[in-house]
């Protein structure tokens, strides 16, 4: 068994949740919302357009991961822990941005379109605006983490 406390082995854990779930969860509560957002607008989906619905999303999702990859060519480079978490701490502006782009397709475009562009944008808004939060962090990251990797406080 480990030296470290369970109380430190539990900081330990959350944190690890905190960061390995944090996009995932602001994700899941976009496309939950993106969903009735455009059902109240556009009314029930067709079984089709719940299909579309999903492979849409996914494939707002998968275009950024390609751009972002060089077409899954290239290790995309990242930010340390500290800057996602920070970044997806204000993951409701990328979620209210998702939305909004969720709300504008269902007020300009048809049923049909509607449920195709819907997830589509607002997948890839949420992912670029995710991306433009960790981009406006990162320099101000140094400044706020006051703990080294041991959880122990700068000198």
């Amino acid at each position: 068994m480990s030296g470290r406390s369970a109380s430190k082995r539990m900081r330990t854990g959350l944190r690890t949740s905190v960061v390995n779930n944090a996009s995932a969860f602001a994700f899941s509560i976009m496309i939950t919302g993106t969903f009735a957002l455009l059902s109240r607008s556009e009314g029930s989906p067709t079984t089709a357009e719940v299909f579309a619905f999903g492979m849409l999303a996914v494939a707002g999702f998968v275009a950024l991961e390609a751009l972002a990859s060089n077409a899954f060519r290239r290790r995309p480079e990242t930010y340390p822990v500290e800057v996602t978490m920070l970044g997806t701490a204000f993951s409701f502006v990328s979620v209210a941005a998702a939305f909004g782009g969720a709300a504008a397709a269902g007020a300009l475009l048809d049923d049909t379109l509607a449920w195709l562009l819907g997830p589509f944008s607002a997948a890839a808004l949420f992912v670029l605006v995710e991306a433009l939060e960790m981009a406006l962090i990162e320099p101000f990251e140094e400044h706020w983490v006051t703990e080294n990797r041991d959880g122990d406080a700068h000198p």
